[in-house]
C-alpha cells in the first residue's frame, strides 16, 4: 500500500494547500506551512470565546479549533480546497493533525468523550461534492484518539443558503430549524460527552443549532466541540 501511495505521489505530486510546494510521505501540510500556522490554543483555556460564543443557548464542556481562518491569509486554502477543489484527503489528513496537536498540548482535551458527531451536509450537497469534510475530519480525529464517529445522529433536513456572505443576526436565523436528530439517538447516546466536529466557524451558529438538536434529543448528555477553522470571534 506505502509503495502504491509512494508512486502515485511521484507521478501526481500532491502539493501543499498552503504554498503550493511539493509534499512528501504522510504530510499535510509542508513543515514550514505547519511551524507557522496560526493555532488557536483554544484547548487550553476552559473559558475561550468560541465556549462561550456556543454556549449562548446550551452548556458547552469544551471547545477548540485548529487555526484561525482569515479569507486574506493562505492558510484559508486548506477549507477552500477541502470544500469546493475536491481534496478529500485534506480531510482525514487535517482531523489527524488537529487531533496529533491538541493532544501533544493537552491530551485531556478528548478525554472521556464518548462519540464524535460531525456537523451533516444536507444529503443533496453531500451527493454533489462526494462526501462531508466533516465526517472526513472527524474520521481523522478518530484514527488519532481511538473516539468512535456516529455519522448518523443528527440529520440537515433543509438544504439552508451558504453563509459566507451573510451578518451575523442573518447567520442565526439561517440555521433555524435545519437540523433532526435521528430517532433512536436517545437510546443510542443517553448520557454521553458528545463532540461536534466542523470545518470552519465564525458566529457558531451552525454548531450551536446542532448541539441545541442534540441537547433536547439526548437526556443528561454533555457537549463538546472541535473545530478546524475558526473564523474572528469579535
Amino acid at each position: 500500500m506505502n509503495l502504491l501511495r509512494d508512486i502515485l505521489n511521484f507521478c501526481f505530486p500532491r502539493k501543499c494547500p498552503v504554498c503550493g510546494g511539493r509534499l512528501y510521505g504522510d504530510e499535510v501540510i509542508c513543515i514550514s506551512c505547519l511551524s507557522a500556522m496560526p493555532y488557536t490554543y483554544y484547548h487550553r483555556i476552559p473559558d475561550n470565546r468560541l465556549v462561550q460564543r456556543l454556549s449562548f443557548n446550551i452548556p458547552v464542556n469544551r471547545a477548540s479549533g485548529c487555526f484561525f481562518y482569515v479569507s486574506e491569509s493562505p492558510y484559508h486554502q486548506i477549507l477552500h480546497q477541502l470544500k469546493y477543489r475536491g481534496r478529500a484527503w485534506l480531510g482525514v489528513g487535517m482531523g489527524r493533525l488537529m487531533a496529533t496537536h491538541i493532544c501533544a498540548d493537552d491530551a485531556s482535551f478528548f478525554e472521556g468523550v464518548d462519540a464524535l458527531i460531525p456537523v451533516p451536509l444536507h444529503q443533496k450537497r453531500e451527493g454533489l461534492r462526494g462526501y462531508n469534510q466533516s465526517a472526513l475530519l472527524a474520521k481523522g480525529i478518530s484514527e488519532v484518539v481511538g473516539i468512535p464517529v456516529v455519522n448518523d445522529a443528527i440529520y440537515r433536513v433543509v438544504d439552508n443558503p451558504t453563509q459566507t456572505h451573510l451578518t451575523d443576526t442573518e447567520r442565526w436565523e439561517n440555521v433555524q430549524g435545519i437540523f433532526q436528530a435521528a430517532s433512536d439517538i436517545a437510546v443510542r447516546l443517553q448520557g454521553r460527552h458528545l463532540m461536534l466536529v466542523d470545518d470552519v466557524t465564525t458566529t457558531g451558529a451552525t454548531l450551536a443549532s446542532c448541539a441545541e438538536v442534540l441537547y433536547k434529543a439526548v437526556p443528561q448528555c454533555r457537549i463538546s466541540v472541535i473545530v478546524l477553522g475558526v473564523a474572528d470571534l469579535g
